[in-house]
């Protein structure tokens, strides 16, 4: 962020939301963390936090968590979505091609993609949405999605025992 002007007057809205002064110190290390980062980039994230964010302790983790990359609900939140929306566009016959680990797993494991997708009421998807976003947060903070991919990979090279080379 190179716009002082503006980085003031976000941290000033900061500082009105929770009621506390922020600190010519803490200014200039929050200061510093976004130097790299470019001025839109840095607004949209001032606003994300003003929005969602509840604790003033963690608002320098909020802005670098949404400046390095969507934060882990608002990506179980995009991925619930497109299942959603897969569902209603193909229906429970085609499976989908999933990219991400994560939404694999729990697709195929937690969630078989087929047995879910005849199952599901228009009425419970609300709150299937809300957990599959606990279900994907609590696999992302605890790097399940490396032991998901290891696991992939054991089982190609599981699949290759015993043949003809």
């Amino acid at each position: 962020m190179e716009n002082g002007k503006k980085f003031r007057e976000m941290m000033t809205v900061i500082s009105d939301r929770y009621e506390k002064k922020a600190s010519q110190t803490f200014l200039n290390m929050t200061w510093a963390a976004l130097k790299p980062y470019p001025d839109e980039e840095c607004v949209k994230a001032f606003n994300y936090v003003f929005q969602r964010c509840r604790f003033y302790k963690d608002i320098i983790p909020d802005l670098l968590q949404f400046l390095d990359g969507r934060p882990d609900e608002d990506k179980a939140l995009v991925e619930a979505n497109n299942m959603i929306s897969y569902l209603k566009e193909h229906g429970a016959r085609v499976f989908p091609v999933i990219s991400d680990p994560i939404t694999k797993h729990l697709m195929t494991k937690r969630w078989p993609y087929r047995n879910w997708a005849e199952a599901i009421l228009e009425s419970e998807i609300k709150w299937w949405v809300k957990e599959f976003c606990e279900a994907y947060k609590t696999y992302s903070a605890n790097d399940a999605h490396a032991e998901i991919s290891v696991n992939e990979k054991f089982k190609q090279i599981v699949n290759t025992v015993g043949k003809t080379i």
